[in-house]
């Protein structure tokens, strides 16, 4: 997908939510930080972020099928983040664990 078109996708995104596996957060292992999820197309992907603004270098510019990732379609829950601009925390099946070679993802507390 090229920039202008992604750019165009991501605008209209529903998010950001922290993404969690149980009660564990999903972090990126090379920042440390908390991962970001926003649904785009109708909700029907998702993109992953590090930084709830969703500032271009902070955006993994691949839109994955949500339905690979949501254990199911669920509310986004009450997060205790403290980000202003955090929509809440969604539940997520922590599908790819490497989906690019600058960006593993872990779980909270093993990475």
């Amino acid at each position: 997908m090229d920039d202008r078109t992604f750019s165009s996708f991501f605008a209209r995104r529903e998010g950001p939510f922290h993404l969690s596996v149980g009660n564990r957060s999903v972090v990126r292992r090379e920042t440390g930080k908390r991962m970001f999820g926003s649904f785009v197309d109708y909700d029907n992907k998702m993109v992953l972020h590090d930084e709830a603004d969703g500032r271009e270098d902070s955006v993994f510019r691949i839109a994955f099928p949500a339905r690979d990732w949501r254990a199911r379609r669920v509310e986004a829950q009450a997060c205790g983040c403290g980000e202003p601009r955090c929509k809440g925390r969604v539940s997520v099946r922590l599908h790819e664990s490497h989906p690019s070679p600058h960006w593993t993802l872990d779980l909270e507390g093993l990475a």
